[in-house]
């Protein structure tokens, strides 16, 4: 599976785009404040430019989560092959004695129940 082309950048971009809606909100509060153009105009300005941005951040964030989703498993494998590799066949001996052990205390915690 190949990572998404030059990530850092889409990320950037993402940033670079909301940022640019951010100075556009502001710019219209901005003129609002001022008070020289119709309010009402103004804020419906302001809403379509929210309306955009935050169509547009669900659709980027919808495709981005799908991919790093399938990037995590990837990853997540190789991380596990990794483990595996270095692991010390002794460890499954300690987890075995662990969980026998967790497993003795369950039973003695639990009541006989007679049916």
């Amino acid at each position: 599976m190949k990572p998404l082309p030059q990530k850092l950048h889409v990320y950037q971009a993402v940033y670079a785009l909301n940022r640019a809606f951010a100075f556009t909100i502001q710019g219209f509060e901005r003129l609002e404040e001022l008070g020289a153009f119709r309010r009402k105009h103004l804020q419906a300005f302001k809403a379509m430019a929210q309306e955009l941005q935050s169509g547009a951040n669900f659709e980027i964030v919808e495709t981005l989560v799908d991919r790093e989703e399938k990037e995590w498993a990837h990853f997540g494998g190789l991380v596990r092959k990794w483990q595996k590799l270095f692991e010390d066949p002794r460890d499954v001996l300690v987890e075995a004695k662990r969980l026998k052990r967790q497993l003795a205390k369950r039973k003695q915690v639990q009541p006989n129940k007679k049916r």
